[in-house]
């Protein structure tokens, strides 16, 4: 499995004293609210109004179906989206000194973390450059950009070799069974009085 969630909790686990199923929830909880400031920051950067009204909705992630997050275990996905924002706030912000050593620690921590967020992460910045073509690209951006890949090449190959041979090749295993609690589905009516701030939003 993508090693860089259980490598953060045992560091954790063995610097705070605390046992590892403890650090687990800790670390996954920690995450959200890392995920929750960086999605402010991105938001910030186009209307700080919007952003302070967002800011109080992340409530959500705590209550009713979202739980299923951090009951059943998907904290690598937790802490992979979080990473998955900051690459997103960075490339807005490719003026930053050190911009592609920052940048690939990122975007390297999201595939090492959870490769479906990775492949968003990609798919992501491929819109993000053809939308930057029609507004030129310097040659600058361009060789940040080129060095930042290289460097996210490297910190992320050794993983990518072992995901390639083993669950990109043969997937998962179809004598494991996984039976998902009934109705863990977030739906937009659990929202309730929020829901019509929400539509006016997307409006």
């Amino acid at each position: 499995h993508m090693p860089i969630y259980n490598h953060i909790v045992a560091l954790f686990s063995f610097a705070s004293g605390l046992e590892a199923w403890d650090s687990l929830l800790v670390i996954g909880f920690l995450y959200s609210i890392f995920g929750v400031l960086i999605m402010y920051l991105i938001i910030r950067e186009f209307n700080k109004d919007i952003a302070l009204i967002s800011l109080p909705l992340a409530v959500f992630l705590y209550v009713r179906n979202f739980n299923i997050i951090y009951t059943w275990g998907v904290w690598d996905l937790v802490m992979a989206t979080s990473l998955l924002l900051a690459s997103i706030w960075m490339l807005n912000n490719m003026h930053l000194r050190y911009w592609p050593i920052a940048f690939a620690i990122l975007a390297s921590g999201v595939a090492l973390t959870h490769i479906s967020e990775a492949i968003f992460l990609v798919i992501f910045i491929a819109l993000f450059l053809a939308i930057k073509l029609f507004k030129k690209l310097t040659l600058q951006e361009i060789k940040k950009l080129i060095l930042a890949g290289i460097l996210t090449i490297i910190f992320s190959f050794y993983y990518l070799v072992i995901f390639k041979v083993g669950y990109g090749a043969d997937g998962v295993s179809s004598e494991l069974k996984y039976q998902a609690p009934e109705w863990f589905d977030v739906i937009l009516t659990q929202f309730g009085w929020v829901l019509p701030i929400i539509a006016a939003g997307i409006i």
